[in-house]
């Protein structure tokens, strides 16, 4: 196995944002983790040896961003996103919470645009899964009944990303059993996704409390710190729609593959009329179709200097990509295609 490349991230900003971490009582979490970019991917990296057990993240619940309490019925991100995008207007350029802010990725940057809220209609289509394409759909739409301009609009959209890849649900005070609130939590939410990652997150939305990434083995110097997206219960059309990208292990691609042929009436959230309404938009291609559309679209590439009909294709590679994994997992579960 090759040994991963890490660049240490030394620019003025992230100083600065180590900075602002240390004034917000997070010192110790910067004195053992840092950011950087490994191979050329930016993530957390321990700074020393870390012992299984060990604290590596604490961030003050105080330091956290809490964009509202999440609905038992309902995880519409966009209320956060709302909250999030007033948030961000209303942060000045010599705050510390601007040291934070800019640290995120820029408007249709390669991050930002590979999400199912910057897909065009084909691409969405070309997922095959209607479901994914309707929700979409309505929590832009809800976007734009909220956006008082285009420019608005944009901003909203782009606070919508951050909410849907880098907001965690955290339980809320022990006082209010069953309520969860949204945090966007500096340092954590840079943590990459790692699926077998054995770490543990922890904490609570509530005054005093600290969250917390505390080691689940022995970490070297160095080393990457992932951390599991969607509590491990998530498949890549949620990775795909939230996320922008297809994790690679097969897995992810069962989850979807068994919600759709569940014999349960609702299936995460799925009535048995979309299931079947997805299996269906499954058949309208072949494996062997689809195998040959990805080769087609074999030079997409994921750039922040992509073209919009190269980030198209990009998108539509993705999609495609997701379908056919899908396809395949319903292959192995002994559905005939």
């Amino acid at each position: 196995m090759s040994k991963s490349k890490v660049d240490h991230d030394t620019s003025d900003k992230t100083i600065q944002f180590y900075q602002h971490l240390a004034n917000v009582g997070a010192a110790d979490t910067v004195s053992k983790v840092g950011l950087a970019f490994v191979n050329d991917l930016r993530g957390v990296v321990s700074l020393r040896f870390i012992k299984k057990g060990e604290t590596m993240i604490e961030i003050p619940f105080e330091a956290a961003y809490d964009l509202g309490v999440v609905s038992n019925n309902n995880n519409d991100p966009t209320n956060a996103a709302i909250t999030l995008s007033d948030l961000l207007k209303k942060t000045k350029e010599n705050d510390g919470d601007h040291s934070y802010f800019s640290m995120l990725p820029r408007q249709h940057s390669s991050e930002i645009s590979t999400t199912t809220d910057y897909f065009s209609d084909d691409a969405l289509s070309a997922l095959q899964l209607p479901f994914v394409k309707s929700e979409t759909v309505r929590r832009l739409e809800k976007l734009k009944e909220s956006a008082t301009s285009p420019d608005h609009y944009e901003e909203l959209k782009l606070a919508l990303s951050y909410v849907t890849s880098r907001v965690l649900t955290v339980e809320g005070p022990e006082s209010e059993y069953g309520e969860r609130h949204s945090l966007l939590i500096p340092m954590i939410d840079m943590c990459n996704h790692d699926r077998d990652s054995p770490h543990v997150l922890s904490g609570r939305a509530a005054s005093g409390s600290k969250l917390r990434v505390v080691a689940g083995k022995d970490v070297l110097a160095g080393e990457q710190i992932n951390i599991c997206y969607g509590g491990g219960h998530a498949g890549n059309d949620r990775f795909v729609q939230d996320y922008g990208f297809l994790d690679p292990l097969p897995l992810s691609n069962l989850i979807v593959a068994r919600s759709l042929v569940s014999r349960k009436i609702v299936e995460k959230g799925l009535s048995t009329s979309t299931k079947m309404e997805a299996l269906a938009a499954l058949k309208l291609t072949t494996v062997e179709e689809d195998e040959l559309l990805l080769g087609e679209l074999e030079g997409a590439k994921f750039s922040d200097d992509n073209t919009e009909e190269e980030a198209d294709d990009s998108n539509r590679w993705l999609a495609i990509s997701l379908r056919l994994g899908v396809k395949r997992a319903l292959g192995d579960l002994g559905v005939e295609w």
